[in-house]
């Protein structure tokens, strides 16, 4: 039942530690359990993936936008506030896409970041009539987050 379900606490720096564990029941002898390898990834300290993916041409340049997520208790659909941060800061990765490969990799502080007419050339030999880009919110933590991917 749900009520014998707890969450155990790590510390962050037990990050991919790998440790052995036993899971023994009742009735079973500690030494007939055989050892289980897991390392902690701290799959919990991820962000969740930004949603509502967009994009918009202005002149050339692409205006890519996003609306965060969190993992925090929020009552945005009852009050319509903004959702809290849930980490140190606010920041972001955008990733530009050319099929599976990363050709550029973008830094945002906000919920919007612009590829430039300049990197487009950079990254394709041309202005884009549509991209592929993933969006991830960062953890001071672990890093990335879980993904968001769109093409406009």
């Amino acid at each position: 039942s749900d009520s014998d379900i707890d969450f155990i606490g790590s510390d962050p720096n037990s990050l991919s530690v790998e440790r052995l564990f036993r899971g023994v029941t009742i009735g079973q002898d500690l030494d007939r359990v055989s050892n289980t390898a897991f390392t902690y990834t701290g799959v919990n300290f991820k962000p969740y993936a930004p949603a509502q993916l967009d994009a918009e041409l202005s002149g050339s340049d692409w205006v890519l936008t996003w609306k965060r997520r969190t993992r925090l208790e929020t009552s945005y659909f009852t009050n319509g506030t903004a959702v809290p941060l849930g980490e140190a800061t606010e920041a972001y990765e955008i990733d530009i896409m050319d099929g599976s490969t990363v050709v550029r990799t973008l830094e945002a502080t906000s919920e919007t970041v612009t590829y430039t007419s300049a990197q487009q050339t950079t990254d394709f030999g041309g202005n884009q009539s549509s991209i592929t880009f993933r969006v991830y919110q960062l953890s001071a933590i672990v890093g990335r987050g879980f993904e968001s991917e769109a093409t406009v």
